[in-house]
């Protein structure tokens, strides 16, 4: 494991495709070995990196910014997670990958690119929803990709341009592009903010249908899709109604009560670690270690080691 940057880490030894993990998309391609520039000023509710990398997969958690990738020159395939939804395109020039806030992302790349990615704050899209009675929510924003939206592509590359030049007023028009990136993008899903907020809340009865769910199939392998169909909701929409029932999405909700199972087993029970990650639905060992590790500080056989 290489240490690139400030909580940025690449692992080289699993595979020919680099592995990458970090905290937005912009600090992963300020890493990439063939970075054109990344930009994060203080205060600016954008950030951009221009990056060129062949195959990989990388890894970003859930934060209050969207992420916004712009492929400039490309040729591959991309498989994309949000949470648990799993979305697949061929990248040529000019395809979009969006993802919003709060979501969890996970990219599988096989091929050579030159990407801008692009990070802009949810205060933003709130400070535009406030503005304008037309948008009800930035929660009806969804995963796309592949998304083809010239507009988009324009104002992505204007606000690379921005942040690299710096040139006078580059402050107060980074600002503006952010607000046309935010209008840009509440637009792209206006015939969907006519929904009633209300209709999109979570009742006591839901909300116990789908943990009773989850606790009984916790040793399943099951997704989004699954949770959503409980409710006869759909994936996205269901997805952050339960974060906003429970303060976690479906996804980090269910890893959590898996790691409490593991947690019981290890201390009660003579298992192998390697059955406990199978009765506890991790795909493998190493899945399970990594899930344990990163959530309680100490791996498995730490954790019940140290309780005896």
């Amino acid at each position: 494991m290489t240490r690139l940057a400030s909580g940025i880490q690449s692992d080289t030894n699993s595979g020919s495709a680099v592995l990458l993990q970090g905290n937005s998309v912009v600090e992963l391609a300020s890493a990439m070995p063939e970075n054109v520039g990344s930009y994060s000023p203080d205060e600016s509710p954008i950030s951009v990196a221009q990056f060129s990398i062949g195959s990989h997969s990388s890894a970003v958690p859930a934060s209050n910014v969207h992420s916004l990738i712009s492929a400039r020159k490309s040729c591959g395939r991309l498989v994309a997670y949000a949470d648990d939804h799993r979305m697949e395109a061929k990248t040529q020039n000019g395809v979009l990958t969006f993802i919003p806030a709060g979501m969890d992302q996970r990219y599988e790349f096989e091929g050579d690119t030159t990407n801008i990615a692009l990070t802009i704050s949810e205060k933003v899209f709130q400070q535009v929803i406030d503005s304008n009675t037309g948008f009800a929510s930035s929660g009806v924003l969804e995963p796309r990709i592949p998304w083809i939206r010239p507009a988009l592509n324009r104002l992505v590359s204007d606000s690379f341009d921005l942040l690299h030049e710096q040139k006078f007023g580059w402050k107060t028009l980074t600002e503006a592009n952010a607000l046309m990136l935010a209008v840009e993008l509440l637009a792209s899903f206006g015939h969907q903010s006519k929904r009633k907020v209300s209709s999109t809340r979570l009742s006591e009865n839901e909300i116990s249908t789908v943990v009773a769910f989850i606790e009984d199939h916790l040793d399943e392998n099951f997704g989004l899709s699954t949770l959503a169909k409980l409710l006869d909701r759909d994936v996205f929409g269901f997805s952050r109604a339960f974060k906003n029932a429970t303060g976690s999405t479906p996804h980090q909700f269910v890893i959590h009560r898996r790691l409490e199972f593991a947690k019981d087993r290890l201390l009660n029970t003579n298992e192998t670690l390697g059955a406990i990650a199978y009765d506890c639905g991790f795909s493998s060992q190493a899945h399970f270690t990594a899930a344990f590790s990163k959530q309680l500080g100490v791996s498995p056989g730490t954790f019940r080691s140290s309780a005896k």
